[in-house]
């Protein structure tokens, strides 16, 4: 499979009796987690080019079929040029139609998780949306909204 845009690229995983050792793109930028905390109030400007790009990646996603569903400043490295990649895609899961096939799996960090993830009532994309709202809120307020 070919490297996704804004998304962390595995180049070879390594087993032995004990691990499990993965080598991944080298990201020094650090996690948008550390930005978001050391500037509190992140310009427009800097906050359009982080949300711009991290709607892009789940778009990807999306078009692939995969919901993301652990969408957290924590999951969001920069590579050297300051872009966006997500990491971590253990919760990520592929769906036949991600618009009318619903996942199940209570999953993700509660403070960015739709209440239908939370309730267990099923979800599709739409989760991916409402955990990017609350992105929104981190980046240009400095807080979670709950």
């Amino acid at each position: 499979m070919e490297k996704q845009e804004f998304c962390c690229h595995i180049h070879e995983s390594i087993q032995d009796d004990l691990y499990l050792y993965m080598v991944l793109d080298f990201l020094p930028g650090g996690e948008l987690f550390k930005i978001i905390r050391q500037q509190v109030f992140m310009n427009e400007q800097d906050s359009k080019f982080y949300l711009a790009e991290i709607i892009m990646a789940i778009d990807n996603l999306h078009q692939m079929g995969i919901i993301y569903r652990d969408l957290k400043p924590e999951n969001i490295l920069l590579d050297k040029d300051g872009h966006i990649n997500l990491i971590d895609f253990g919760f990520a899961k592929i769906l036949n139609n991600i618009h009318k096939d619903r996942a199940y799996t209570n999953c993700g960090t509660p403070g960015y998780c739709a209440p239908e993830v939370m309730l267990d009532a099923g979800h599709t994309y739409k989760a991916d949306i409402w955990s990017i709202g609350i992105l929104v809120c981190e980046i240009m307020g400095g807080f979670t909204p709950f």
